[in-house]
């Protein structure tokens, strides 16, 4: 058998240099493992923050539309009125754009349903907001406006916790996502550990 003291000086030099080329190969690859993971976990982590962050404007613009709604049910005039329904819409637009991007985010199929409950709660809220606005344009403010207080608003509560169940949910995910990452950081460090004993 030989052994490293037996061997010629070109043999262990030849040795040394590929234990070394090894090493080198297996800190490049775990590095470019690590690298990746990392990136991925936290591309995850950020998504999963901004869909929570997209919900909370969805409900900001939906509260928008209540308060609009509410300024053209109490508005003096018909000119007040038109100018508060041009608002209206304008919120409107914008909330659906992100209804549209929320849908389109939705990565999980939990995800999808809150985001279609969600979606479905602004529905139906709309429908009922629509029905004031023909009361008070129509004359009929005190009507509207019970309605607005009673119907509305209780839509408006139950579209605020499919909202803050959406929001928990995204949230969650992305507390997964970063304890994800750090489990990766972790290994890497353990590995690379253990490679420079």
């Amino acid at each position: 058998m030989m052994n490293l003291t037996n061997m010629r000086i070109g043999k262990r030099l030849a040795v040394g240099f590929g234990i070394a080329v090894i090493l080198t190969m297996v800190i490049s690859i775990t590095g470019w493992w690590a690298s990746q993971a990392l990136s991925t976990a936290s591309d995850k982590a950020l998504g999963e923050g901004s869909k929570a962050l997209l919900c909370k404007a969805a409900m900001l613009d939906n509260t928008r539309v209540q308060a609009a709604v509410l300024k053209i049910a109490t508005a003096p005039d018909k000119e007040h009125a038109e100018q508060y329904a041009a608002q209206l819409a304008d919120i409107r637009v914008s909330l659906k754009a992100e209804l549209g991007e929320m849908a389109a985010k939705a990565s999980s199929e939990t995800s999808r349903q809150l985001v279609q409950n969600f979606t479905a709660g602004i529905a139906s809220q709309r429908e009922t907001n629509n029905q004031a606005i023909q009361l008070a344009t129509s004359g009929k403010r005190d009507e509207a406006l019970q309605l607005l207080h009673g119907e509305a608003g209780s839509k408006m509560a139950a579209t605020a916790a499919m909202a803050d169940q959406l929001s928990d949910w995204e949230t969650k995910k992305r507390a997964e996502a970063i304890e994800e990452a750090a489990q990766i950081l972790t290994k890497v460090h353990l590995i690379l550990g253990i490679l420079s004993m």
